[in-house]
């Protein structure tokens, strides 16, 4: 089986069992325990700030000790605090360790991302960069569109500590899958690593360039707008529209089963067309309208439309976006490059499941809040035409990669 391949279905387990949480988590603190949303939006940001962390690190240990400790630490580590939640949610603990430990959830979840992104980025051509990402995205999004309708199944008539043992049972397949596809004695460090040369050192494998860091504010601002689609929608979606929690888990199935059928034709078609870098513009725009639609409408079936536009838009933001990141980076710092890309994109959605579910209760009526990520998703797509240019002329794949290789 191709590497790309086995990726894929990797990515396709592991983000089953995160997504089969991850939307659930708030609406059993708001239902089950009555926390309020100012405190559920100021969890997902410390969870956010540390998922940021273990994106970064593994980012910098990728280039630094390899794709296979980062890999199985980041999925085992992941079986143990699934584990560990699920008990807590049964046994009925205090909130507070509660959201202690989804906080270390979050950053476990979060170290192995990298990794499996560097592996992609250091293929021979750009055609199979651009392939390979697009796997792993489909593999993230399908297994995004099953893992929430299971969450809303498993939650409403297991109750929600089942959907943390599925998490865990996830893991454990994603961990099993590695260890027994990837022959990890065949897998590099870096391209350096292979041409002779020595152990990357930290101080390379920090950002460099203006270009670099201003993309990464661009990804910052537009993952904002990506990030509200998901937990600000969930809570929305329950604490004001009144939508049943298998309503919401089937919101985004459907997300994650169009980008499964999209991403890839998608990517291949702005490939062949030179639009590529252009993507993250028309991504902001989609956006904005399809929020304006979630602003002006209380219908499920409204809403199904709305997350089909917006669904375009994520297609046309995550490829396009992860291939001008690796364009940025070098042969030894890969996977420090993901770190900061992985991170940036964490960022923004944190931000976004903080920010937006208090917006909620500032404005009146409360879908007013839609108008405002709205604008933040236009100044974003006006922010990327401002930047992409730099990026064009900063190109870096692997020596062996070309455009249009023959």
């Amino acid at each position: 089986m191709k590497l790309t391949h086995t990726l894929f279905l990797i990515r396709t387990v592991n983000s089953f069992g995160w997504s089969a949480a991850m939307p659930f988590f708030a609406i059993y603190l708001e239902v089950e325990r009555g926390v309020g949303l100012g405190v559920i939006g100021a969890a997902y940001l410390v969870s956010g700030l540390l998922s940021l962390c273990g994106q970064l690190l593994g980012g910098w240990f990728t280039d630094l000790f390899g794709s296979k400790s980062v890999m199985l630490t980041g999925y085992t580590s992941s079986i143990v605090s699934s584990t560990l939640m699920a008990y807590m949610l049964w046994a009925k603990f205090n909130v507070l360790p509660i959201i202690l430990l989804y906080v270390g959830f979050s950053f476990f979840r979060a170290l192995s991302n990298p990794a499996t992104s560097a592996l992609i980025a250091s293929q021979k051509q750009r055609t199979q960069i651009a392939s390979g990402f697009s796997l792993q995205t489909m593999g993230g999004n399908i297994g995004f569109g099953l893992g929430p309708a299971a969450g809303g199944i498993l939650s409403e008539r297991l109750g929600y500590p089942s959907v943390f043992a599925l998490s865990a049972l996830a893991a454990s397949a994603a961990l099993a899958l590695a260890l027994v596809l990837i022959r990890f004695d065949e897998l590099t460090r870096t391209d350096l690593r292979v041409r002779g040369g020595s152990k990357p050192k930290l101080s390379g494998l920090l950002p460099k360039g203006k270009e670099t860091l201003g993309f990464l504010g661009v990804v910052v601002v537009l993952f904002y707008v990506d990030g509200s689609l998901y937990t600000p929608l969930s809570l929305y979606s329950a604490g004001f529209i009144h939508l049943s929690n298998q309503e919401i888990g089937l919101l985004f199935t459907t997300n994650g089963l169009l980008i499964a059928v999209l991403q890839l034709p998608l990517i291949q078609l702005l490939e062949r067309s030179g639009w590529i870098n252009y993507a993250p513009t028309l991504s902001a725009i989609l956006m904005a309208s399809a929020y304006i639609a979630v602003a002006n409408t209380h219908s499920f079936e409204a809403y199904i439309v709305a997350m089909a536009v917006a669904t375009v838009g994520e297609i046309l933001l995550t490829v396009p976006t992860q291939l001008m990141i690796t364009a940025l980076s070098g042969p030894s710092n890969r996977g420090a490059y993901q770190g900061y890309y992985s991170a940036a994109t964490s960022t923004g959605r944190t931000l976004a499941s903080f920010i937006t579910p208090i917006t909620f209760l500032v404005f009146n009526p409360p879908s007013h809040a839609w108008y405002v990520v709205g604008i933040v998703s236009i100044v974003g797509g006006i922010a990327h035409l401002a930047v992409h240019g730099g990026i064009e002329r900063t190109e870096s794949y692997p020596e062996e990669t070309a455009r249009n290789p023959k």
